[in-house]
Protein backbone atom coordinates (compact mmCIF):
# COMPACT_ATOMS: atom_id res chain seq x y z
CA UNK A 1 0.00 0.00 0.00
CA UNK A 2 1.37 3.40 -0.98
CA UNK A 3 1.65 6.57 1.02
CA UNK A 4 -1.39 8.79 1.27
CA UNK A 5 -1.73 12.42 2.24
CA UNK A 6 -4.67 14.38 3.59
CA UNK A 7 -4.83 17.51 5.70
CA UNK A 8 -8.00 19.22 6.96
CA UNK A 9 -8.00 22.89 7.96
CA UNK A 10 -11.04 23.93 10.02
CA UNK A 11 -12.39 27.46 10.52
CA UNK A 12 -15.83 27.53 12.13
CA UNK A 13 -18.38 25.77 9.90
CA UNK A 14 -15.89 25.65 7.00
CA UNK A 15 -13.37 22.91 6.21
CA UNK A 16 -10.69 22.92 3.55
CA UNK A 17 -9.41 19.46 2.62
CA UNK A 18 -5.92 19.28 1.13
CA UNK A 19 -4.88 16.01 -0.49
CA UNK A 20 -2.71 14.67 -3.26
CA UNK A 21 -5.80 14.77 -5.52
CA UNK A 22 -6.36 18.49 -5.00
CA UNK A 23 -8.26 20.90 -2.78
CA UNK A 24 -11.83 20.32 -1.67
CA UNK A 25 -14.06 22.04 0.81
CA UNK A 26 -17.17 21.72 2.89
CA UNK A 27 -19.50 23.82 4.97
CA UNK A 28 -22.06 22.84 7.55
CA UNK A 29 -23.00 22.15 11.13
CA UNK A 30 -22.81 18.91 13.12
CA UNK A 31 -25.30 16.58 11.48
CA UNK A 32 -25.51 18.35 8.10
CA UNK A 33 -22.73 19.16 5.64
CA UNK A 34 -22.36 20.19 1.97
CA UNK A 35 -19.09 19.08 0.36
CA UNK A 36 -17.28 19.79 -2.90
CA UNK A 37 -14.61 17.13 -3.44
CA UNK A 38 -11.24 17.82 -5.05
CA UNK A 39 -12.46 16.31 -8.35
CA UNK A 40 -15.59 18.50 -8.42
CA UNK A 41 -18.18 16.02 -7.14
CA UNK A 42 -20.74 17.49 -4.76
CA UNK A 43 -22.29 15.73 -1.77
CA UNK A 44 -24.85 16.33 0.93
CA UNK A 45 -24.22 14.44 4.15
CA UNK A 46 -26.71 14.03 7.00
CA UNK A 47 -25.71 12.17 10.14
CA UNK A 48 -26.15 11.63 13.86
CA UNK A 49 -23.22 13.39 15.58
CA UNK A 50 -21.01 11.19 17.75
CA UNK A 51 -22.34 7.88 16.38
CA UNK A 52 -20.52 7.54 13.07
CA UNK A 53 -23.87 6.93 11.34
CA UNK A 54 -24.51 9.11 8.33
CA UNK A 55 -26.23 9.21 4.95
CA UNK A 56 -24.54 10.72 1.94
CA UNK A 57 -25.95 11.59 -1.47
CA UNK A 58 -24.06 12.71 -4.55
CA UNK A 59 -25.75 15.90 -5.74
CA UNK A 60 -23.92 16.08 -9.08
CA UNK A 61 -21.28 14.25 -11.03
CA UNK A 62 -17.72 15.46 -11.38
CA UNK A 63 -17.25 18.44 -13.63
CA UNK A 64 -15.12 17.90 -16.75
CA UNK A 65 -11.56 19.11 -16.41
CA UNK A 66 -10.80 22.42 -18.09
CA UNK A 67 -7.62 21.12 -19.74
CA UNK A 68 -9.20 18.12 -21.43
CA UNK A 69 -10.45 17.72 -24.95
CA UNK A 70 -14.09 18.53 -25.77
CA UNK A 71 -16.58 15.65 -25.77
CA UNK A 72 -16.52 13.56 -28.91
CA UNK A 73 -19.74 13.19 -30.91
CA UNK A 74 -20.59 10.04 -32.80
CA UNK A 75 -21.09 10.79 -36.49
CA UNK A 76 -24.47 9.87 -37.95
CA UNK A 77 -22.82 7.53 -40.48
CA UNK A 78 -22.05 4.99 -37.73
CA UNK A 79 -25.70 4.27 -37.02
CA UNK A 80 -27.30 1.08 -38.33
CA UNK A 81 -28.83 1.40 -41.79
CA UNK A 82 -32.61 1.12 -42.07
CA UNK A 83 -33.97 -2.38 -42.69
CA UNK A 84 -34.45 -3.12 -46.36
CA UNK A 85 -37.62 -4.91 -47.43
CA UNK A 86 -37.06 -8.48 -48.55
CA UNK A 87 -38.38 -10.03 -51.74
CA UNK A 88 -41.59 -11.15 -49.98
CA UNK A 89 -42.28 -7.59 -48.81
CA UNK A 90 -41.54 -8.25 -45.11
CA UNK A 91 -38.72 -6.16 -43.61
CA UNK A 92 -35.40 -8.00 -43.33
CA UNK A 93 -33.68 -8.26 -39.93
CA UNK A 94 -31.00 -5.56 -39.72
CA UNK A 95 -27.49 -6.83 -39.04
CA UNK A 96 -27.35 -5.87 -35.36
CA UNK A 97 -25.51 -7.61 -32.52
CA UNK A 98 -27.57 -10.37 -30.89
CA UNK A 99 -28.26 -8.29 -27.75
CA UNK A 100 -29.84 -5.48 -29.79
CA UNK A 101 -32.05 -7.64 -32.02
CA UNK A 102 -35.80 -7.44 -31.60
CA UNK A 103 -37.49 -10.29 -29.78
CA UNK A 104 -34.57 -11.24 -27.54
Amino acid sequence: MGWRFRRVVRAGPFRVNLSRGGVGGSVGIPGFRFTIAADGRRYITVGIPGTGLYWQKAVSAARPSSGGSPPQHIPASTTAPPAQPSVSGAPAQAKLPWWKQKGL
